[in-house]
């Protein structure tokens, strides 16, 4: 059987890139940050605030 092609779509290329075992750290460490910076800027991030 004749080797695949490889896309040439950049979509792709960056699925594939991040969610690539080797990146599997890095990835989780950025969607981790994303979820913390996301909660801390509603509401709820009062609550984990210490009062002055």
């Amino acid at each position: 059987m004749a080797p695949r092609k490889a896309s040439r779509n950049p979509i792709v290329g960056a699925y594939n890139a991040m969610f690539n075992s080797d990146n599997a750290p890095i990835t989780r460490s950025v969607l981790s940050f994303g979820v913390a910076v996301a909660l801390l800027a509603t509401g709820f991030g009062e609550a984990f605030l210490v009062p002055a």
